[in-house]
């Protein structure tokens, strides 16, 4: 499972750096893996796959919020991570790839190569979150 998340994360970063798109073939395929591993494994039951979504569902809200400054497809990704790995591992990977785009967002505004406007794909972030944590 953790090569083919992999997969997908990377998937989703190159399009998302060439297009600032998630592209739908990763939302998919992630998603009929989701829901297939929680189909056959059973683990938690109903309120645990609702929790999963939770992350994804905030910033799904704060895209909406913030009309369009962050990308819906981001959040259709972190709730397909959800259902993937779970709450807790979910909200680690999110967490490290929210200080990773912190950190290069302030490096960037530093070194005079950005301003406040400057777009950022975040799918890279949550890429190397993900590896920079492997499966738990």
């Amino acid at each position: 499972m953790y090569a083919i998340t992999v997969i997908l994360l990377a998937g989703a970063s190159i399009e998302d750096i060439k297009k600032q798109q998630i592209p739908i073939w990763v939302l998919a395929a992630g998603t009929v893996l989701a829901v297939s591993k929680l189909l056959l494994t059973e683990e938690g039951g109903g309120m645990a796959y609702m929790s999963a979504l939770l992350p994804g569902l905030g910033l799904l809200f704060l895209s909406f919020a913030a009309k369009g400054q962050v990308g819906c497809g981001d959040g259709l990704l972190v709730m397909m991570l959800g259902l993937l790995m779970g709450v807790k591992t979910c909200l680690t990977v999110f967490s490290l790839a929210l200080f990773a785009a912190a950190v290069v967002s302030v490096a960037l505004l530093a070194l005079r190569k950005g301003s406040a406007g400057t777009r950022l794909p975040f799918a890279p972030f949550l890429l190397l979150a993900y590896l920079a944590i492997g499966w738990q």
